[in-house]
């Protein structure tokens, strides 16, 4: 399963169908990066228009709201669909010779020696606590991160500071944010210490036996070859089966009806797609209102798109509690839980860190999506097809 919390469930904020939501590796908190942002309005919105295709009106009026801090039904207020004995295709992209070829060529590989030594444009597996004045600050861990040095993705200092260090050796960096940093302003200009661990080494490989038999454990390039191939047909796969479940659901809300909206529903929707537009402007060092301007956007526009999203965020997650009622699925089924520790454990936090990081209602809406797509392509007649990336669009 991959990482759905916010692919599923920002795309049902969003109003994206959820078959077009992504992927994504390990873990690192936001205080350790670069902060090089861009601070100007033309950049906040080339490509971004956020005028296009705004709603003249709200979404809903008052009326179409339904009090849910009760217990209530969601198959009370949605005409469902049948999402049983669809007809459905699964179809996975062909690895030719030359997605192979090219995999290889930019790939990095583990080196084998114990004592490789840290390089310029190679790839450090390492874990990172930050601490200021002894305390470990909020942000500045990471676990398993792949951190490709000469990136410039960390602050000043962090990356040139690992260059040299041997796999397996843990070291100290003494740092100072900078004077500017507004990912977490009680950084700005401080010294810290990063304690850093350098787990692996990885580097692009020369695609010769001889490099491979000396430098991993590869016995040679035809196995390397293989594995890449393997791990390439493997994520097709993978992201086939996603399609199929994402594109399950899709069809599914497009057959049903949603007569009323949870309110609590339609304010979490509301409430994403804000976070949604405030992080983004902080891309550009913006604040809300002037990133909207800097996209046509008026605030008229602001509230109705808001509301449409508020909407839409409450259909898609009706609908999918309403598939839950009609098929017996709870939070308390195995394979819920199964999920939900899933879920937690990608994020490298236990259940109860991720339901208090990114709020319960959210994590149950992403988890029990999870669920129903998986309950539906199970219940499905599905094909299975292999095509070219040609074929794909």
């Amino acid at each position: 399963m991959r990482k759905r919390l916010l692919a599923v469930v920002m795309c049902i904020c969003l109003g994206i169908s959820v078959a077009g939501c992504g992927k994504e590796s390990s873990s690192k908190e936001d205080s350790t990066n670069s902060g090089k942002k861009e601070e100007n309005s033309t950049a906040a919105s080339s490509g971004n228009d956020l005028s296009s295709a705004v709603p003249s009106n709200p979404a809903y009026k008052e009326e179409d709201l339904i009090d849910d801090s009760a217990e209530v039904k969601a198959l009370d207020y949605v005409e469902l669909a049948g999402y049983t004995g669809l007809e459905l295709t699964k179809e996975i992209t062909e690895v030719t010779d030359e997605d192979v070829q090219d995999e290889m060529e930019k790939d990095k590989v583990a080196l084998k020696e114990e004592n490789a030594i840290v390089a310029d444009k190679d790839t450090a597996v390492i874990d990172f606590v930050g601490k200021r004045e002894g305390v470990a600050f909020q942000g500045g861990t990471g676990t398993d991160y792949e951190l490709v040095i000469g990136s410039n993705s960390f602050i000043s200092g962090f990356e040139d500071g690992l260059i040299g260090v041997k796999k397996g050796e843990t070291v100290d960096l003494n740092l100072t944010f900078p004077e500017s940093y507004k990912n977490n302003p009680e950084l700005a200009g401080k010294d810290v210490v990063f304690t850093v661990t350098v787990k692996d080494v990885k580097r692009k490989p020369e695609l010769t036996d001889e490099w491979f038999q000396t430098n991993t454990e590869y016995s040679g390039m035809e196995e390397y070859k293989t594995q890449v191939r393997t791990r390439l047909e493997t994520e097709a796969d993978s992201s086939a089966q996603y399609t199929l479940e994402t594109n399950a659901l899709n069809t599914v809300v497009e057959n049903s009806k949603v007569d009323k909206y949870f309110k609590s529903l339609v304010e979490e929707g509301e409430k994403q797609y804000e976070n949604y537009l405030l992080t983004y402007a902080s891309y550009y060092n913006m604040g809300l209102s002037d990133f909207l301007a800097a996209n046509n956007m008026s605030e008229e526009d602001y509230a109705n798109t808001k509301s449409q999203q508020g909407a839409s965020y409450a259909q898609v997650a009706m609908i999918v509690d309403a598939v839950a009622e009609d098929a017996g699925l709870t939070t308390e089924d195995e394979k819920y839980q199964n999920l939900l520790k899933d879920l937690a454990a990608q994020y490298n936090m236990d259940v109860d860190k991720l339901n208090s990081f990114y709020g319960e209602k959210m994590v149950y809406t992403s988890v029990m999506s999870e669920y129903v797509m998986k309950h539906i392509v199970d219940n499905a007649n599905v094909t299975t097809t292999t095509v070219s990336k040609n074929d794909e669009n």
